[in-house]
């Protein structure tokens, strides 16, 4: 069997270059070789998610056992394919900052759609709309959460703070997080 040494030091550069198509080429390789290489699975994942290949990189993470592991890659494939419930179940119990942040934009998307439903479909989706209503407080406590932990006063995290404040009838709130962070109008 011939070394995978070359075939990883090329999946590394196209990797750099984020040329993902011929990147994903190189891992078909290493796994012909070796098909349970944690590594040439995980870069192969990550490929096909850079590919916005998101249905191929669910099938590829229920395929293969040695992925389990990768809990936020599935919760973001689910995120970006609108499965948003299925993505707050894996999301909900991690900890991680990473998490928290999508498990934010996860709740805010949602609740976009369930808008943008309700005004297309009807009184059916109105209510599980208000229904979901408390989700905007949730999702105001984890902006909260991560931009009292965060280092940098990301723009965009007060912004999202801000808009789940104000569409959880908060609006003092939301005043209340710029003015705490010294944010002006321009």
């Amino acid at each position: 069997m011939a070394s995978t040494a070359p075939l990883f030091k090329e999946l590394e550069e196209l990797i750099e270059a984020q040329s993902y198509k011929k990147a994903l080429h190189v891992t078909f390789q290493i796994l012909a070789q070796d098909d349970k290489d944690p590594e040439a699975l995980h870069c192969q994942l990550l490929c096909l998610m850079h590919q916005a290949s998101f249905d191929e990189a669910l099938a590829l993470l229920d395929k293969r056992p040695e992925l389990a592991h990768l809990a936020y890659e599935r919760a973001y494939c689910l995120y970006r394919l609108k499965r948003f419930d299925d993505a707050l179940r894996l999301l909900r119990p991690m900890t991680e900052h990473k998490a928290k942040q999508l498990t934010a934009q996860v709740v805010r998307r949602r609740r976009r759609r369930l808008r943008s439903g309700c005004l297309t479909h009807g009184v059916g989706v109105a209510r599980a709309q208000l229904f979901g209503m408390g989700e905007y407080e949730q999702c105001s406590s984890v902006y909260e959460d991560l931009t009292a932990t965060s280092a940098e006063r990301q723009t965009e995290l007060l912004v999202n703070y801000a808009a789940s404040c104000t569409a959880s009838c908060q609006p003092e709130r939301a005043m209340r997080v710029f003015s705490q962070h010294k944010v002006r109008a321009t």
